[in-house]
């Protein structure tokens, strides 16, 4: 069974992206040294460092621009206007400028997980 395109990228770049996560995976085994804590801390600090480069946002930025969402949303969801949970894991950030990251608050929603995902549910995610 082929492997499938990744949405957006052509198949060459669809090939070379999953290249480059054997190499990152292979690296992250070998800086490892067979230690399986070693190399999820490894893969742990990649993720949330790509994740602040396509983001352009740390972590402790996100939670104060969450903070700063539920008050100015007064902790409603715009969707179901039902109150959002406390619980983080249950809210998630909408961006309305889609792929922007998190560069203009304006353009961010917070959402409860079920409308969030609801939305997304007919993209494919790779």
């Amino acid at each position: 069974m082929p492997t499938p395109q990744i949405p957006g990228l052509s198949a060459q770049q669809s090939q070379q992206a999953r290249d480059l996560l054997d190499v990152i995976l292979l690296t992250a085994a070998t800086i490892s040294n067979g230690d399986e804590g070693t190399r999820r801390r490894v893969l742990g600090f990649l993720r949330n460092r790509l994740k602040v480069h396509l983001d352009g946002i740390s972590a402790p930025e996100k939670v104060k621009l969450t903070a700063e969402l539920r008050e100015r949303q007064g902790n409603e969801c715009p969707v179901c206007k039902k109150q959002m949970s406390l619980d983080p894991d249950e809210v998630e950030k909408h961006r309305t400028n889609r792929g922007q990251g998190y560069a203009n608050p304006n353009t961010i929603q917070l959402r409860c997980r079920a409308c969030h995902r609801d939305e997304h549910k007919t993209e494919r995610w790779s």
